[in-house]
């Protein structure tokens, strides 16, 4: 349809218009593209031709979430997609797939819940590249009952690690009692027909008050953890053992009188073992007396919830620094992280201030024989940044790492050895060993990659068993200086005398 702005067409569809004026005019048609120009001073009969182009056609699929720090979605859905016309509402219907059929410069809006989650809205107006179209539902107001249900979790799962007594870590007498009972009284609300949204929040208060207040009963608790350390940008990590105790940061107080609290954790997490008191004791251990007298220059936290200012001595904005537990990114904030018995804590400098690949060997520590080929198999994680929360955060999604190039090293004579070839499209790449001994990482470098996290690995070279031949004589292949000649292989025949 064609119309000009503040004239009427005659029957015919066309328009008289005065010679030596400027008129406006738009051409609408369904499933094309609005056309808006002018005419300029028209000054004859004249017949417009105009280029319709037709609208792009998208097919959505939409993916819900939990904005991160929230529970997980239990059952999501979408409940409706809509879009506006002339006043109108209209509900799209999806295809056969669960897509969304969508037209481009139409405004949508979807609504979306789960089971655990209050329902929320989302608009989108089509546009971009024609094709399937990914959006995305984030929810971020959890229904009460699941609230409650979290707390009533979170609080099992304390009483099942609760023992008393008067060690390291555990409560004192009663405590389990009392614990059980809140719960009891929690779960009773929690299955009661028709309770109302108060309910919920009322019963999950009181349970979450009787857990705060139980906090004073518990003791330190004292753990022994494994730490991966990555001390330098570069280096390969060291592997050390170390026992943390919840009141290790409470230890060392920074100079800074502006930062005297900077170690300092929440009520919750004052008697539990946390990857403070962890980093604290490794400060300790690598920097010694020059930690101790100016700690925060070494190791400084965030503002309550963000990350660590200052680490292994780095600048966080200067060098990517951060610390992993069990190999997976938990938290940014170290005061807030519990650490359990027999947990792993990797901390690291990466390679550059950009986001690195973190990278770990599925083979950590294995043992082989001299000049038998083996194989190692390299992973990796990423680090992008959490709009939600507005941090970089890693996936925690480990997959394969191709393309690249791995050298190891002799611990004790620094001779060095390169894989076969780059890591495959599995992750793969292998190795052959001529000389006995202990070997770490020396070097991982891809061409592609700007910053990596190194990896762990220790391979133990042994020497391979002499062969025994069918007369009873060994092959044996002559070492000298750390050097194998294997060209050179001498028969040894052994005799046994025995004595009378």
């Amino acid at each position: 349809m064609l119309t000009v702005t503040n004239e009427a067409p005659a029957e015919d569809g066309s328009y008289t218009l005065w010679d030596n004026c400027t008129y406006f005019y738009g051409v609408t048609a369904e499933g094309y593209q609005v056309v808006r120009s002018k005419f300029i001073k028209p000054l004859e009969d004249q017949e417009v031709v105009v280029t319709l182009t037709a609208l792009k056609n998208y097919q959505a699929s939409i993916k819900i979430r939990a904005k991160s720090g929230h529970l997980a979605v239990v059952n999501p859905k979408v409940l409706s997609v809509t879009y506006k016309k002339n006043g109108e509402t209209f509900t799209v219907e999806p295809s056969e797939d669960g897509t969304y059929p969508m037209v481009e410069t139409v405004a949508y809006t979807y609504t979306f819940a789960a089971d655990n989650y209050q329902s929320a809205t989302a608009n989108w107006t089509a546009t971009g590249t024609e094709g399937p179209v990914e959006l995305e539902g984030v929810l971020s107001k959890e229904t009460a009952k699941a609230l409650l249900e979290d707390a009533i979790a979170a609080a099992k799962e304390l009483s099942d690690e609760m023992t008393e007594g008067d060690g390291a870590g555990q409560w004192a007498a009663g405590s389990k009692e009392t614990l059980d009972e809140a719960i009891q009284a929690a779960e009773e609300v929690y299955t009661k027909e028709n309770a109302a949204d108060d309910d919920y929040k009322n019963a999950k208060d009181a349970l979450q008050s009787v857990v705060s207040g139980l906090s004073q009963n518990e003791n330190a608790e004292s753990i022994n953890i494994t730490v991966f350390v990555n001390k330098n940008p570069g280096e390969a990590p060291v592997k050390m053992a170390m026992n943390v105790t919840a009141d290790d940061a409470s230890k060392v107080t920074p100079t800074d009188s502006k930062r005297k609290d900077n170690y300092n954790k929440s009520s919750d997490m004052e008697k539990r073992a946390t990857v403070i008191d962890a980093l604290v004791d490794l400060h300790k251990e690598l920097f010694g007396e020059e930690y101790i007298a100016n700690p925060t220059q070494y190791l400084m936290c965030g503002s309550r919830g963000a990350g660590t200012g200052f680490l292994l001595g780095q600048k966080s904005f200067k060098n990517f620094v951060g610390f992993r537990v069990n190999g997976k990114y938990v938290a940014s904030d170290p005061r807030m992280c519990r650490l359990k018995e027999g947990d792993v804590l990797s901390v690291f400098s990466a390679t550059t201030v950009a986001n690195p690949a973190y990278l770990q060997f599925e083979q950590q520590e294995t043992t082989v024989n001299q000049n038998e080929e083996f194989t190692l198999t390299l992973t990796g994680d990423s680090y992008y940044m959490d709009k939600d929360i507005s941090r970089t955060v890693g996936k925690n999604e480990f997959t394969p790492a191709e393309g690249y190039d791995i050298t190891l090293v002799n611990a004790e004579t620094g001779e060095e050895v390169t894989g076969e070839a780059k890591t495959d499209a599995q992750g793969k790449v292998s190795f052959k060993i001529g000389t006995p001994g202990t070997y770490v990482v020396k070097t991982v470098t891809n061409e592609n990659v700007e910053s990596i996290v190194l990896p762990y690995a220790q391979i133990q070279v042994k020497e391979k068993a002499p062969v025994i031949l069918e007369d009873g004589t060994y092959l044996v292949k002559v070492i000298n200086n750390n050097k194998m000649f294997n060209v050179i292989i001498i028969a040894v025949s052994l005799k046994w005398k025995t004595e009378r």
